[in-house]
């Protein structure tokens, strides 16, 4: 297996001081935005793109589009991404979501509800399989529980704040 992470030019000049690249792990600095990085990454052995963290900071067409390029180009891979629901996205971007310390969540423009998992097939037509990744059965009431339970209920499975989501391309 081969890692290429991408990210902003001072995250990666933060990361490489604590985990250097090496000869199976690299970092890149640029914008997931700039196609440049497409170019680096092999795809005779597969392909596996993780977003996580990174799709909810883009607006809804960079999302599209970002998807739609993996689709094109990552043929026969698999994209997993995690998104916050519309409810979320919409509180970031008013400003409504503060801590009691003071601290204001960046904005998060894109958002996507549990039962909007089939818009993603819109992206681009070589996206074959989405599909929610529920989370592991933990501990306590709410992860061992109440989370396993209220991803299954239509009027409960927005409430959630994230959920994680695998979309597989078909071959060429």
């Amino acid at each position: 297996m081969r890692w290429i992470g991408i990210d902003l030019p001072e995250t990666v000049a933060v990361r490489r001081q604590l985990l250097p690249d090496g000869e199976r792990r690299r970092t890149l600095a640029c914008s997931v935005l700039d196609p440049a990085w497409l170019a680096e990454v092999g795809t005779a052995e597969g392909v596996l793109v993780t977003a996580q963290g990174l799709l909810m900071y883009l607006r809804p067409p960079e999302v599209r589009e970002l998807i739609a390029t993996c689709a094109e180009r990552f043929a026969g891979g698999s994209l997993v991404f995690d998104a916050v629901p519309r409810w979320f996205s919409a509180a970031t971007v008013n400003g409504a979501m503060r801590n009691a310390q003071g601290y204001t969540t960046p904005p998060m423009p894109w958002g996507m509800n549990a039962g909007e998992l089939h818009k993603v097939y819109g992206a681009h037509p070589r996206i074959r399989d989405v599909r929610e990744v529920p989370l592991p059965r933990g501990q306590g009431v709410y992860f061992g529980a109440m989370a396993p339970v209220g991803r299954l209920i239509p009027g409960v499975r927005n409430l959630r704040p994230t959920m994680t989501v695998l979309a597989r391309f078909a071959e060429r």
